[in-house]
């Protein structure tokens, strides 16, 4: 629960935003070392 009451004051809060073109489903390690990281696939937003 803490960390919803360390949330809450900032509730209304903007943060700014951003736009997104495309996603990518990738497969990596835990630490997303370069030499692991595959992309398997790139889904266009619109």
């Amino acid at each position: 629960m803490k960390l919803f009451e360390q949330l809450e004051p900032h509730r209304n809060d903007y943060f700014g935003s951003f736009s997104v073109g495309t996603l990518e489903l990738v497969f990596n390690d835990w630490y997303q070392r370069k030499k692991k990281v595959k992309t398997l696939h790139r889904f266009k937003v619109e």
